[in-house]
């Protein structure tokens, strides 16, 4: 698995490129920007597998279509092949409404080794169709 840490004494980074069909916390385009995460080694991000990346992905589609402002979907990737347990609280908020235009922020807490860490990605959707990233401005 392709890591951006380059340094030998320091565990690889494993980052979290996107959630849905853009990125949710990080684009570490490069080994100098992926360097200066370091302090990311030891939070969730640093164990999560393609395989939890996907379904997190998953997750948070479904909270977006079934939850309320408030509610909580949990997810786990207990079962997967990662040896490292991650658990995830997805919950919506913030949702608001501009004629067929919804949007809707997501707190995704992610918890693994006793360490945690809150991402707070955008998606707004038109109508009924496909939820989409929203880049920060």
């Amino acid at each position: 698995m392709p890591t951006h840490n380059h340094h030998p004494n320091r565990k690889p980074i494993r980052t979290l490129t996107s959630l849905g069909a853009g990125a949710l916390l990080l684009a570490c385009a490069g080994s100098a920007l992926a360097s200066n995460l370091s302090f990311l080694d030891n939070t969730p991000l640093a164990y999560i597998q393609q395989r939890d990346h996907d379904e997190i992905i998953k997750a948070v589609y479904v909270a977006l279509d079934s939850k309320q402002d408030g509610q909580t979907a949990n997810w786990t990737n207990q079962g997967s092949r990662n040896s490292v347990r991650i658990d995830a609280k997805i919950t919506p908020h913030d949702t608001t409404k501009d004629g067929e235009k919804t949007c809707r922020k997501v707190d995704v807490e992610l918890d693994a080794k006793g360490q945690s860490m809150t991402l707070v990605p955008s998606y707004c959707r038109e109508g009924k169709g496909e939820w989409q990233f929203q880049k920060a401005r």
